[in-house]
């Protein structure tokens, strides 16, 4: 879902920068996304607990506490940008001479798109893909606060809620085993896209 939203917003926004339409050239973001030059003077991170409080509130307020929906939108939110960026990188790549040879050959925009882009951004789809699915795998922030019930949390929150008989006492033959049981759908799904 991340990634076909990333996908659209990205072919868009290249396609205009291309052609030399984007009416707005010089904003902010799109002169830091495009522009490397520029990229290194206006790069600002915040740290993402700030987003914490009103994202909680606002899962409250919908009641969406213990529910997957405070979850996924979040994520969601947070993984169009990351597909858009690895995104940004495989379209710039490909060549504008197809693209146009498709439109001589009668293909609409969802015939290039299926037939002509798709096969050859496939890699890096992938690649956000991918990389969106850690990212969401290996939250852990927003899982432990907006989930308090066991059974409604995700694995790295699941993990972090394992104790042992007191409070001074680790498990940590339980803890390495859950460890690798969360990590284990990661490695296979690496591995299976590593071609």
């Amino acid at each position: 879902e991340d990634v076909l939203e990333g996908y659209r917003a990205e072919f868009e926004i290249a396609k205009a920068f291309v052609k030399g339409k984007l009416p707005f050239c010089d904003h902010y973001l799109v002169t830091t996304f495009f522009r490397p030059e520029i990229r290194k003077e206006r790069t600002t991170l915040f740290p993402p607990i700030l987003l914490l409080f009103p994202l909680y509130e606002g899962v409250r307020l919908l009641g969406l506490v213990n529910s997957p929906l405070a979850l996924v939108l979040p994520y969601a939110a947070f993984g169009v940008p990351l597909a858009t960026w690895v995104l940004e990188a495989g379209f710039r790549e490909l060549p504008r001479e197809v693209e146009e040879a498709a439109t001589l050959d009668g293909l609409g925009p969802l015939g290039r798109l299926l037939k002509v882009q798709l096969p050859l951004a496939a890699p890096a789809v992938a690649a956000a893909a991918l990389l969106t699915f850690v990212a969401s795998w290996n939250e852990f922030l927003l899982a432990l606060s907006f989930t308090t019930r066991d059974a409604s949390r995700t694995v790295t929150a699941g993990i972090a809620s394992v104790s042992g008989a007191s409070l001074y006492e680790v498990p940590w033959g339980q803890l390495s085993a859950a460890i690798v049981l969360a990590t284990l759908p990661v490695v296979l799904l690496v591995l299976a896209f590593e071609r």
